[in-house]
């Protein structure tokens, strides 16, 4: 925490917001589309996690319902928080499904963990092969990335076998039982999430100047999120910003890179969560305005389901 804030004193000295205003102005209608159609794939992309979760689980709701579920968590929770977005609108939202608790909470745990396991992944490769050059002064040796991406990809490989020799296997844990994925749906989950991790560096670097490096940004990201993990402020604002500021910042400049996240946050961030939240209004309406009847039957098969 010490070290971000000094980081960020020093951030915040370097902005300099008549540059930043210009950097916007200069971002063309194409960089602008550009980025909202990678967008829309990647949420596409992170939605899906919800088809996977019905996969294993195979409970009984529909498709298009399981979608907007998973945009609406996702928007959530990359803006506000995991809580309210991977478990509590998860929870509110398969209730009125009439999903149980438990189910919910399996679901939500393989929508988890679906997520992560992409970033497990790449974020194995980028820091093992292809690592960013650190600023000078930051208290971490190049070989630390190195062996952090080998322990990555380690758990990643042992997730794989695991899911491969222990198939269908369940156990408890605080009264829920949990069964373990096949090979197939582990498979399937790492390459959504890499995708999904794959299209937000996508959306960044599309801000970015065009000397901006894809694999580049994809490792300042990570390193963001760590940092992020560490240090926890809703959405990583000014944690992202001030990792991409000091390892990009010598060779992009702070002006574009802060108009470039400023951009980002906007197309995939607050977007996204505006259409989410109108998303969970007209969720709830359909659900008071359904016939007593089917309101009776749903909260039968919720009360059986718990």
């Amino acid at each position: 925490m010490l070290l971000f804030a000094f980081l960020l004193l020093n951030a915040v000295d370097q902005l300099d917001w008549v540059d930043i205003r210009t950097a916007l102005l200069r971002l063309e209608s194409r960089q602008i589309w550009g980025g909202i159609m990678l967008t829309l794939v990647t949420y596409a992309a992170a939605s899906s996690y919800e088809l996977l979760s019905k996969a294993h689980e195979r409970h009984p709701t529909r498709t298009r319902s399981c979608l907007a579920i998973g945009f609406v968590a996702y928007s959530i929770a990359i803006n506000l928080s995991s809580l309210l977005g991977n478990w509590a609108a998860r929870y509110r939202l398969y209730a009125r499904q009439g999903i149980g608790f438990r189910k919910t909470t399996r679901i939500a745990v393989l929508s988890i963990s679906t997520n992560w396991s992409g970033f497990v992944l790449l974020a194995g490769l980028i820091f093992l092969f292809a690592p960013p050059e650190l600023p000078a002064r930051w208290p971490i040796h190049q070989a630390w990335l190195h062996a952090a991406g080998a322990l990555l990809l380690c758990f990643c490989c042992a997730y794989l076998v695991w899911c491969y020799r222990a198939s269908g296997h369940c156990w408890h844990l605080r009264g829920i039982r949990f069964t373990v994925p096949t090979l197939t749906i582990a498979l399937m989950q790492l390459a959504l999430s890499a995708l999904v991790w794959g299209g937000i560096a996508g959306v960044v670097t599309h801000f970015l100047p065009a000397k901006a490096e894809y694999f580049n940004v994809l490792a300042v990201l990570f390193l963001s999120t760590v940092a992020g993990l560490v240090i926890r402020v809703p959405a990583g604002v000014g944690v992202t910003e001030v990792v991409f500021v000091a390892v990009l910042g010598p060779q992009l400049g702070t002006s574009a890179i802060v108009a470039a996240l400023i951009a980002y946050r906007s197309v995939f961030q607050l977007l996204p969560l505006l259409l989410g939240a109108s998303l969970y209004l007209v969720l709830e309406l359909q659900w008071r305005r359904a016939p007593a009847s089917t309101t009776s039957g749903a909260l039968a098969r919720l009360e059986t389901a718990r």
